[in-house]
C-alpha cells in the first residue's frame, strides 16, 4: 500500500484529501499522509490558482492537544510544458517565491523552515536534495520532491494546533498539480 501511495504521488496525481493510515511493525502509532489544504478551504488541495495578491497559505494543523511528528514533506509538481531547472514547473520563475513555515495556531510563523524563497525548480534541489525530474515521452513533466525532516537529525514535531504553512505570493495557474503532502505519525494515537 505505502509503495502505491507514493507511486501515484510520483506520477503527480491527486491522493484524497482525507488521512491515510497504515500501522507500523514495530510501534503501533498511526501513521499520517495527508495533503496540505487552502486556509479555511479543506476542500483545496492542489496549489494551481493565482495567489499574486495577498498571500495565500495552505496549511496542516495538528490536532487541539495532540501532538504529530512529520517525517518528510513530498512536493508534486505536473505541467504540460516543458520543465527545467530555471522555472517552476515550466512557468517562469517565481517573482515572490514559496515560504514554508511552522506556525503557532494562530497563523504566527514560529520557524522558517525555507533558509531561503523557493523560486524555480532547481531551489528545491538545493533546499532539499531529492529531487526528480520526469517525462514519459509524451503527456505531462513532472517535478517530485522528497524533503526528509528527519535527515536534519529529528523530524519535525507539532503540537496542539501547531501547523506547517505553505505561503503562496505568486500566480501558479499554468500548473496542471501542484500539492504537498505530509507524511508523519501521531504521537497518542494507538491501532
Amino acid at each position: 500500500m505505502k509503495n502505491l501511495i507514493l507511486f501515484i504521488l510520483l506520477l503527480g496525481m491527486a491522493l484524497p484529501s482525507t488521512a491515510q493510515f497504515y500501522r507500523t511493525k514495530a510501534s503501533g502509532k498511526m501513521h499520517l499522509m495527508k495533503l496540505l489544504h487552502e486556509e479555511g478551504n479543506p476542500a483545496s488541495v492542489n496549489m494551481n490558482g493565482n495567489y499574486s495578491g495577498d498571500t495565500t497559505k495552505f496549511i496542516y494543523a495538528a490536532p487541539t492537544n495532540e501532538a504529530v511528528s512529520i517525517y518528510r514533506i513530498l512536493v508534486g509538481i505536473k505541467d504540460v510544458n516543458i520543465i527545467n531547472t530555471g522555472t517552476y514547473g515550466a512557468i517562469s520563475e517565481l517573482p515572490n517565491g514559496i515560504k514554508v513555515y511552522v506556525e503557532d495556531k494562530n497563523g504566527n510563523p514560529i520557524v522558517d523552515l525555507t533558509s531561503f524563497t523557493i523560486k524555480n525548480n532547481g531551489d528545491w534541489g538545493m533546499l532539499c536534495y531529492d529531487v526528480a525530474y520526469a517525462n514519459l515521452g509524451s503527456g505531462s513533466d513532472y517535478v517530485n520532491v522528497r524533503w526528509t525532516l528527519a535527515n536534519t537529525g529529528e523530524e519535525l514535531v507539532l503540537n496542539d494546533g501547531q501547523r506547517i504553512a505553505v505561503w503562496l505570493r505568486d500566480d501558479f495557474t499554468g500548473l496542471e498539480v501542484h500539492q504537498f503532502e505530509i507524511q508523519g505519525f501521531y504521537y497518542n494515537r494507538k491501532y
